[in-house]
């Protein structure tokens, strides 16, 4: 029998997991809906945004410890 005190724990292990999850996807990927999703190129014009290196900021991203890849999948780290 699972006592009040472990479902709490549980109920705040899935929370902490459900913000952590960013989904089945590579860093890469996000970094581009990173981007997309933040408007972070908005009001740059189109000739000049697209030579936003999104390579360089997936690499910043992961070696930043922003977000994590584990078997396919991607986690942040800090939210």
């Amino acid at each position: 029998d699972l006592e009040a005190d472990d479902v709490s724990e549980l109920e705040e292990l899935l929370s902490a997991f459900q913000e952590a999850f960013i989904g089945d996807m590579s860093v890469l990927d996000y970094a581009h809906q990173y981007v997309e999703d933040s408007d972070i190129l908005e009001g740059v014009s189109s000739t000049f945004a697209q030579y936003f290196d999104y390579e360089a900021f997936a690499n910043d991203l992961e070696v930043g410890g922003d977000v994590v890849e584990q078997d396919g999948f991607l986690f942040r780290t800090t939210w």
